[in-house]
């Protein structure tokens, strides 16, 4: 009886302890499930749209690269050379003529709202932006027309080009893959034809039409943007500590975003703040500053449809009276000077280019042979357009300083981003003078020709100097379809010889780029393709 009595107590106490077992098991992974890893960045730039064929920078890049997927992807390989990496492609063959592109893609892919991604929505992606005309469409202007791309079965897709290209495989690195069923059943009146808008107006609601590893949850235009992650995506999530939420915050005073990365509110910057930005950073405890060499050309542009600078005299004259040595020296240290339109570490690259040095002496011989008199060129007041922070107008501020030797005025104007791209729209809007960080966009040269060299780019925030050499532009599609690297390197560098001559732009610098994370921020990547860097997917955040 006794030990009848023994052993039920023995029972009795096992189960209390397989009970409080699995309640605290219970708690822990409520707990766990409760908790949700966050990432905070700053950006610079508030968002225009969220269509992805409308995206460019800022808030806007953050979505695409992360909300949407690629056929390829930027990556740098065992060489340090930037190249494009198979994604949603799995298998590309070309055609002898170069004409024809035929890609296999991935199977099983998902979108956001669980149907399948296949080459139809490529195809439909692709004639999408061809038709709406913006971001990054220079990319395929001459090259592919709509209805030049179809689906041969459900996973490849075929693209016929008007004439070889060599940058078309890097151009994939930038058609986001958008749900063509999804898209359609969102449209709305347009002028788009049978297509209404494209679904723009419902994707500017703050939706998205993507596969990506993150959704888009909420937009505020100059707010914060929200996405989480998609459990369901394609490339699964190994390890621990993955971003659930994704928060992109617009903070546009640069003393706000420091105290903010030092407190630990926000997690890490985009990549876009002033040199003394990371400077002041560095040694902070609990904060890291990367800095990396970049493939980037800095300039302040030249609208040579407005008057003074419609006159290549003009334009030379301020090229011959910029001081080059303040942005390398003191505004941005460790920089190099442009040397031509094609930066360091960018196949093209000539380092024997003429460059430009300060000599007021020929600024002023310049202006003798302008068809402006002097007097006339006194009374114009010449505009500066930069972003209201230090690292966009202090190029302004040299301009200004440097072109009062001259004789010529230069007024400042400090405003947002979307009111520069806005005021590109028209030569007659756009101002004077911008300065732009051209970025490589995608791994190929070509990202510093077509999309500002040529009437391609015009209307867009890259057309912004309304240049136009006939030249220049059949050169630049000669260089696109030619595959022999050595004579497209010769064929590149006559086109930076007549690009230095006419004087577009003001060539300042070759940047280096730098990143501000908090320490427990791991697995960032960087990518020298604007805004790659800041793919969420091997990021963890490990507090």
């Amino acid at each position: 009886m006794n030990s009848q009595r023994q052993f039920c107590r023995q029972v009795l106490v096992l189960l209390l302890g397989i009970t409080i077992m699995t309640l605290a098991s219970a708690q822990v992974e409520t707990a766990q499930a409760g908790e949700r890893t966050r990432l905070t960045i700053s950006v610079r730039e508030a968002a225009k749209s969220m269509d992805p064929a409308s995206l460019y920078g800022g808030v806007e890049a953050v979505v695409a690269v992360n909300a949407y997927d690629v056929l390829y992807y930027p990556e740098i390989d065992a060489t340090g050379a930037e190249v494009p990496k198979l994604r949603l492609a799995t298998d590309a063959k070309v055609s002898k003529d170069g004409l024809v592109y035929t890609v296999k893609i991935r199977e099983g892919v998902k979108f956001h709202d669980g149907t399948d991604l296949t080459a139809e929505d490529v195809a439909f992606s692709m004639d999408r932006t061809l038709m709406i005309k913006k971001g990054v469409v220079w990319l395929w202007l001459g090259t592919i027309e709509p209805g030049f791309t179809r689906a041969i079965d459900k996973y490849t897709v075929e693209f016929r080009l008007k004439a070889p290209s060599a940058s078309f495989i890097p151009s994939l690195t930038r058609l986001y893959i958008v749900n063509k069923k999804l898209i359609l059943s969102k449209k709305a009146d347009g002028s788009y034809g049978e297509f209404g808008d494209f679904g723009v107006n419902w994707l500017n609601q703050g939706n998205d039409a993507g596969s990506g590893a993150y959704k888009l949850t909420s937009w505020e235009p100059r707010g914060k943007t929200v996405l989480t992650r998609n459990m369901d995506y394609w490339r699964g999530w190994k390890g621990t500590r993955h971003v659930d939420d994704l928060n992109v915050v617009v903070i546009l005073e640069e003393a706000t975003a420091k105290t903010m990365l030092m407190k630990g509110e926000i997690d890490m910057d985009d990549g876009w703040n002033s040199p003394s930005f990371y400077e002041q950073l560095k040694g902070v405890p609990g904060v890291v500053v990367e800095k990396r060499s970049w493939a980037q050309l800095q300039i302040i542009s030249f609208n040579t449809k407005k008057p003074p600078y419609d006159d290549v005299h003009v334009r030379r004259a301020v090229s011959w009276a910029f001081d080059y040595q303040i942005p390398v020296k003191v505004q941005n240290p460790g920089s190099i000077q442009a040397r031509g339109v094609i930066p360091k570490g960018v196949f093209g690259y000539n380092e024997t280019l003429f460059q430009y040095t300060q000599d007021l002496g020929k600024a002023k011989e310049e202006l003798a042979k302008s068809k402006y008199s002097m007097e006339q060129l006194g009374k114009m007041k010449i505009e500066y357009v930069g972003m209201n922070a230090q690292k966009y107008l202090e190029p302004g501020l040299l301009l200004k300083d440097n072109l009062a030797k001259i004789g010529l005025t230069v007024e400042i104007v400090p405003t947002e981003w979307v009111n520069i791209v806005s005021r590109m729209a028209k030569p007659e809007t756009a101002p004077h003078h911008t300065g732009w960080w051209n970025t490589l966009k995608v791994p190929d040269p070509d990202s510093y020709l077509s999309g500002w060299l040529t009437p391609a780019s015009w209307g867009g925030f890259q057309g912004m100097c309304y240049y136009d050499n006939p030249k220049v532009t059949k050169l630049i599609a000669s260089s696109l379809a030619e595959t022999d690297l050595a004579k497209r390197k010769a064929l590149i560098d006559e086109i930076q010889q007549l690009v230095i001559e006419d004087a577009p732009a003001v060539l300042l610098t070759n940047p280096s780029f730098s990143l501000a994370r908090r320490e427990w921020v791991k697995g960032w990547t960087y990518v020298n393709s604007v805004n790659y860097c800041l793919e969420v997917y091997p990021i963890s955040v490990e507090k």
